[in-house]
């Protein structure tokens, strides 16, 4: 072999493994419990919010993953399902499955670290594009710098933002496999990209999204920052409770975004 292994083949290629047979297998081996899902879901980072799911909706719970379920509930007349993905790279092979099994417009809610100084902790983020320094987003669509997510799903979240008159960053996230390989070169690149924050998964999540052509889009909120290539967690026992509300929000503003 004469090129790097994650250049060969074609985004195209025909896969040996069918996220619709993977998915089958578990309904099989009694890992799952659904055939179908609502179009509209929640992909949320957050594990402690399936407490939250369950005060606020009554959803009906099915066995999913380990010990990571599929709540669905209704919100203002539609169904809306709720899961927790994994992360990282293994949270693709989640997302592919949800979209195998009827997703269709998806919205992923989590925290990130922050590139700017002037975001704090709880800060809205929006992205506009991922940044494709990770793997799985090559196996989905050809070598460029950027994935994007859906501009429409996008759009409606951005709308329920402002509907709350809440601030928010808009920019680039920096998609990295592994937070101790964020480093200062690259962040100085980045930062000439507009990078204003750094994850593990948008930019696959925007590349699998535009395969398989759904509808899919990201909402973040701000927590530690390593601008000025220093560390800091910006979290404190004091700020607990005002984090946890801050989080609370990013469900409420992506329901918003799902029901309109």
């Amino acid at each position: 072999m004469n090129k790097i292994p994650l250049l060969s083949g074609e985004p195209t290629d025909r896969s040996i493994i069918k996220p619709l047979s993977k998915a089958k297998n578990r309904l099989i081996l009694g890992k799952l419990d659904l055939d179908r899902l609502p179009k509209r879901v929640i992909l949320c980072f957050f594990k402690d919010f399936y407490r939250l799911v369950e005060e606020l909706y009554n959803p009906h719970i099915y066995r999913y993953h380990d010990d990571f379920p599929i709540y669905i509930f209704t919100f203002e007349g539609k169904e809306i399902a709720f899961l927790y993905p994994t992360i990282g790279s293994y949270a693709s092979t989640i997302l592919e499955e949800v979209i195998a099994l009827g997703g269709k417009e998806i919205i992923a809610i989590g925290g990130v670290g922050t590139t700017w100084e002037g975001i704090v902790r709880g800060d809205l983020i929006l992205p506009d594009k991922a940044i494709r320094d990770e793997g799985v987003s090559y196996q989905y669509e050809k070598p460029s710098t950027f994935s994007y997510p859906g501009e429409k799903l996008r759009d409606r979240i951005k709308v329920s933002i402002q509907n709350r008159k809440l601030p928010f960053v808009e920019g680039a996230t920096w998609t990295v496999s592994s937070v101790y390989r964020e480093t200062e070169n690259k962040l100085r690149q980045f930062l000439d990209l507009r990078a204003v924050c750094v994850d593990m998964e948008a930019a696959s999540f925007y590349s699998i999204a535009k395969f398989r052509e759904v509808e899919l889009a990201s909402l973040f909120i701000a927590g530690d920052n390593i601008a000025g290539n220093k560390w800091g967690s910006q979290k404190s026992p004091g700020k607990m409770d005002s984090i946890r509300a801050g989080r609370e929000k990013l469900l409420q503003i992506a329901l918003d975004a799902l029901g309109n």
